[in-house]
């Protein structure tokens, strides 16, 4: 069977296992959990519900990360269900389906104690979508992705015009950096790396006199 194979997402992580409630049939072959990590467009992880009558697909990932959102993604490519997760949980959703089925994002058996203490983003490496639709329920799902959110910055917007010398990125989060403004060769103003973009006290960088 040929493969059709989609490219990685910005920031995507790359899971070590996946499982589900049920393999559909047990037919491993064809359908199963891991279908849903192999960038694969073509395979399908499919589930039934299992001995707690939920049907549920649930990636591993290498370690714990501020999961920033989780896209389940059709055979064609789209993106079918998109989920956003917030410090607390992974509750707002974009997609047809959103009050069919929920995500979830847990820690098990890991830390987050050595990561960097980002926002608006869930932190774990347990990711599980649970489908709350019924008994008896199938469902199946081409592309389970999940992407992090960085605390690095490592470039700048173009669009901002300003200039920061090459030996301060990439910064890590909650790192001041200095920055030049056009034509304001001789001053320095500050702003900090926060959630991996480059903040600015008054929201945008101060280029608004020239000197």
């Amino acid at each position: 069977q040929a493969t059709t194979k989609r490219d990685t997402l910005n920031r995507e992580i790359t899971p070590i296992s996946a499982e589900s409630s049920q393999t559909v049939d047990s037919n491993e072959e064809t359908y199963a959990a891991s279908n849903a990590r192999d960038l694969d467009l073509k395979t399908i992880a499919a589930a039934t519900p299992g001995s707690d009558s939920m049907t549920w697909l649930e990636l591993t990932l290498d370690q714990v990360h501020c999961v920033d959102q989780v896209i389940w993604i059709g055979s064609s490519g789209s993106p079918f269900i998109t989920w956003t997760c917030s410090d607390t949980d992974c509750s707002t959703c974009e997609g047809k389906y959103c009050s069919f089925n929920t995500v979830t994002v847990r820690s098990d058996g890991a830390t987050s104690g050595n990561l960097p203490s980002i926002s608006s983003c869930k932190y774990g490496n347990r990711v599980k979508l649970v489908n709350n639709n019924g008994d008896n329920d199938i469902f199946g799902v081409a592309e389970m992705v999940v992407t992090r959110k960085e605390a690095t910055c490592k470039t700048v917007d173009p669009n901002l015009e300003i200039t920061v010398t090459k030996d301060q990125l990439p910064a890590e989060h909650g790192t001041e950096i200095t920055y030049q403004c056009p034509q304001q060769y001789f001053k320095f103003k500050q702003a900090a790396c926060w959630d991996g973009d480059i903040k600015f006290s008054g929201g945008s960088p101060d280029c608004s006199t020239i000197g």
